[in-house]
């Protein structure tokens, strides 16, 4: 069994990880930043995929941009609030993701009213984090190609560790993590002016 904070896993363990947590910040973000009528774009996160599983449970009328293609096998084909719309591409069945250049290409064809992304780490000296290539790529399109940009991070990705850069933290209109940052962190995001949501 993998540790609580292993983001290194196949997607069906880590939908089982931190899993309270994820709940949290998807009701979080839905009751405070989702309104009807977005176009939201949500990577493949198991993050995201509470995200999007609280969106539905919400009734919220919205447009889903994704590259998940767990979130497609467990959408709600009874919902007529959500439009559900896939990247395509590669699909990586480790990750339940569609990676690759038609993703990328099908993602920056659309403009979303807000994107949400999720990372393996973040750190002060280098920014927001991941662990793959094609990962990283298909967060930057939804990073470029939305108004608003939020990322979700749990407290176990504070101070972890990753080799891909993603973005600064000056790219996002807010950060949503389950818990308090410690004083080192609330301080490192009220100086770059950057809302910290959490409860």
């Amino acid at each position: 069994i993998p540790a609580p904070d292993d983001k290194g896993v196949p997607v069906k363990l880590r939908e089982k990880l931190i899993v309270s947590e994820k709940l949290s910040m998807a009701s979080t973000a839905t009751s405070r930043l989702i309104s009807e009528r977005d176009v939201i774009m949500l990577d493949s996160s198991t993050t995201c995929n509470a995200l999007a599983k609280r969106i539905y449970s919400s009734g919220l009328k919205v447009t889903i941009i994704t590259n998940s293609a767990l979130l497609f096998k467990e959408s709600h084909p009874d919902s007529k609030s959500v439009d559900l719309i896939s990247s395509g591409g590669l699909l990586n069945e480790r990750l339940g993701s569609f990676e690759g250049s038609s993703a990328v290409q099908t993602i920056c064809s659309y403009v979303a009213d807000k994107a949400f992304i999720s990372c393996n780490a973040i750190s002060r000296e280098f920014g927001i984090l991941d662990k793959l290539d094609e990962q990283r790529e298909i967060r930057k399109a939804m990073l470029s190609h939305a108004r608003e940009r939020y990322l979700m991070v749990d407290h176990t990705k504070f101070d972890d560790a990753a080799n891909v850069f993603i973005a600064d933290f000056t790219e996002m209109n807010g950060i949503i993590t389950d818990c308090e940052p410690d004083d080192e962190w609330n301080a490192f995001f009220d100086r770059l002016g950057i809302p910290v949501i959490w409860r």
